[in-house]
């Protein structure tokens, strides 16, 4: 929230903040709900560039090896199990990996619901609930774009157009790139470096009214993900059994391929 001083003589005013985390438009200091809410600025100024990143932010959740968990409460394998913490995209729901969702690209904000949500949300939402809403097309045109760098030598280059083709017509384009060189060192010779990322995502929304009392609403999303990911395994060498090593390796390898 913003403190707005209108005149020096009048107390400092704080700006509403709305929310649809009960699927209707609503104040959020007048939820009776335990709710995190952060737009696109917020999150931008804290680091949290991902969901990963966002949940962080978030009293009482984290990212365990099943995904994500409030107070505790998670499922402990991704495979097996669906998720107890949904994550809805502009009001549709997604089964995926919250980790794999890409980026906070173009986001309105972000509301975590860190309380049960199956009366509203139904499906898997045992233990939290995740809205994220993207930013629609806008009537006035406007166009941006960043280079952001960080450790790993990766760098990050984004672009958003909003282009109204008509009164009745209006477009909005976001497109993000990241690629790095890994923050893992693989001394294995002539492998890279592992948690390379190498990924795009892009996002072209379509806001059409062609009747007074008819409107489309389209998001056509594209994402890749190229990066390397890595972990540590433990291994003892048989030639030298009191010797632990820790090697580090692009997981998803063939038996074949995989270090020992």
């Amino acid at each position: 929230v913003n403190a707005q001083t209108p005149d020096e003589t009048m107390p400092p005013v704080l700006e509403e903040v709305y929310v649809t985390a009960q699927k209707r438009v609503e104040v959020l200091g007048k939820i009776p709900m335990s709710l995190s809410v952060f737009n696109q600025q917020a999150m931008e100024q804290l680091g949290a560039t991902s969901l990963t990143g966002t949940v962080s932010l978030v009293p009482n959740m984290a990212n365990g090896t099943g995904g994500l968990t409030i107070r505790g409460i998670g499922t402990t394998s991704i495979r097996s199990t669906a998720p107890t913490v949904p994550i809805h995209v502009d009001g549709i729901y997604t089964d995926s990996d919250p980790r794999g969702l890409g980026s906070n690209l173009d986001l309105e904000r972000v509301e975590v619901l860190r309380v049960p949500q199956v009366t509203l949300f139904g499906r898997n939402a045992t233990a939290a609930a995740i809205n994220m809403i993207t930013n629609k097309p806008i009537e006035e045109f406007e166009a941006y774009g960043d280079v952001a760098y960080e450790t790993g030598d990766s760098a990050t280059t984004r672009l958003i157009v909003n282009t109204p083709v008509s009164d009745t017509l209006l477009t909005r384009l976001a497109a993000q790139y990241t690629e790095g060189d890994g923050t893992l060192h693989n001394p294995e010779p002539g492998q890279v470096d592992t948690a390379a990322p190498d990924n795009v995502q892009a996002r072209f929304a379509v806001k059409w009214a062609p009747q007074a009392q008819m409107l489309w609403d389209v998001n056509l999303e594209y994402q890749q993900n190229k990066g390397i990911d890595g972990t540590f395994q433990q291994d003892y060498y048989v030639s030298k059994p009191d010797a632990e090593t820790a090697i580090v390796y692009p997981t998803g390898l063939p038996d074949d391929e995989a270090p020992p």
